[in-house]
């Protein structure tokens, strides 16, 4: 069974349930990197991009595990 965390829902109240991939997903999804990028420098300006969303990647995996251990930590 793949670990999840449980994470505020982005519209309305309430919590839901997200592996690795879909907190990773969501971070990556949500932002406009895309609008930075001039396309007439695609070879350059790709470079830039995929070395921001790997920093993205690997800052949501450790968020993701500082959640897990803190969400699974046995209660003293």
């Amino acid at each position: 069974m793949a670990k999840t965390v449980s994470v505020q829902k982005s519209w309305g109240d309430g919590e839901i349930d997200v592996t690795l991939e879909e907190f990773r997903k969501k971070f990556q999804d949500h932002h406009q990197l895309y609008l930075l990028v001039d396309y007439t420098e695609l070879d350059s300006m790709t470079k830039y991009l995929d070395r921001i969303k790997k920093m993205i990647d690997n800052l949501a995996t450790r968020k993701f595990d500082i959640l897990y251990e803190r969400q699974n930590k046995p209660k003293d």
